[in-house]
């Protein structure tokens, strides 16, 4: 019931007798009538499931991309890859470290090998995700001229929004730098883009970490693309955010700085988890 004097609005069952007697419990006010009833929203609709019998599977090797990197450790020295290894596609790429490891520098340089350092056979594009740092051409400088097929944007990721925009014939590279400060979009078909906001370092920060490992797989698989998503990590070298993010990722890998002597320095580069080839430490540059 609600009262059209004092708008308030009650439960049958709270205040039984007001109901029975039509007054008000607030301002015993006569004028009352049933409250709308709010329709229940509609289901959504539900995916007609797709199964795929293990003979229609194909057994073509999988394609890897040689960008002459630190990434080609992901598949080198495995049985199935003997050209010297690259970065596989398809696949979610977790990249942590301490600040000063150079996190960002490793992964602008695949970029701007992924598009330019490699004769490609299809067409190739990046989409580099800056969220800690505005973007401008002062983030790819060191590397070369400027080319159109690498994108940076600070907009709120989506994988709707990638795969409206391209197709699955071209080799696509998505760097997310970093995991705890990116956002999340949702794609509203006939309606603005629209997106969702939350504070960062508020109570919903590991949700929406969460959030942004999906938003990675979906794109890794919808359009065979390769994301290497960057993480910030902790005091005691763990990646900042719920665990769940490396069982979300194919291959963890992490850099540091490790300091032999007074002026020695060396970036240990280590693989703690591959779905697509061996595990292992080596050691980057003295």
């Amino acid at each position: 019931m609600i009262c059209n004097s004092c708008q308030f609005e009650w439960q049958d069952a709270v205040y039984p007798l007001a109901t029975v007697m039509s007054v008000c419990p607030g301002c015993t006010s006569s004028d009352v009538s049933e409250a709308p009833r709010v329709p229940f929203p509609p289901p959504r609709p539900q995916k007609d499931q797709h199964f795929t019998s293990v003979s229609e599977l194909s057994d073509a090797p999988e394609v890897t991309i040689p960008t002459g990197t630190v990434f080609d450790r992901i598949t080198r020295d495995f049985p199935v890859h003997r050209d010297g290894g690259g970065v596989p596609l398809g696949c979610v790429i977790l990249f942590s470290g301490p600040p000063g490891a150079g996190k960002s520098f490793q992964a602008r340089e695949l970029a701007w090998s992924w598009v330019t350092k490699i004769e490609v056979q299809r067409p190739r594009t990046v989409v580099y995700y800056s969220y800690e740092e505005r973007p401008s051409y002062r983030l790819f400088i060191s590397q070369g001229p400027p080319v159109e097929t690498l994108l940076v944007t600070q907009s709120p990721i989506s994988a709707d929004m990638l795969v409206r925009r391209f197709w699955s014939d071209r080799e696509l590279l998505v760097i997310i730098d970093s995991l705890q400060t990116a956002s999340v979009g949702a794609y509203v078909p006939g309606e603005p883009e629209e997106f969702v906001e939350q504070d960062l370092g508020s109570i919903g920060s590991p949700r929406r970490c969460l959030g942004v490992m999906g938003e990675a797989m979906a794109i890794a698989h919808r359009l065979n693309a390769t994301v290497l998503v960057i993480a910030q990590e902790t005091k005691d070298d763990r990646v900042a955010g719920p665990r769940t993010v490396e069982h979300m990722a194919d291959v963890v890998m992490r850099i540091e700085v490790k300091t032999w002597q007074e002026s020695t320095h060396s970036r240990i580069v280590s693989i703690s988890k591959n779905r697509r080839g061996p595990i292992g430490e080596w050691v980057l540059s003295p």
